[in-house]
């Protein structure tokens, strides 16, 4: 009788370290949210969304993407 509780505890520990890792990366690479409306990339954060005092190009694409200048 001892070996049956023994393999009876072995198994219930190997399906825990088989479904804990699956569970985590089914729930954890899922997406939560919806995607961006707006998605620009330059490779460089804008300085500033003000339309008057823009100076680079970069800045005034995202600027415009925003704004509709």
């Amino acid at each position: 009788m001892f070996f049956p509780e023994r393999a009876r505890r072995f198994y219930l520990r190997a399906r825990l370290l088989f479904l804990l890792p699956a569970c985590a990366l089914i729930f954890g690479c899922s997406r939560h949210e919806p995607p961006a409306d707006l998605t620009i990339i330059n490779g460089a954060e804008p300085e500033s969304l003000d339309p008057a005092i823009i100076v680079a190009q970069v800045d005034m694409r995202v600027c415009r993407g925003c704004l509709k200048v």
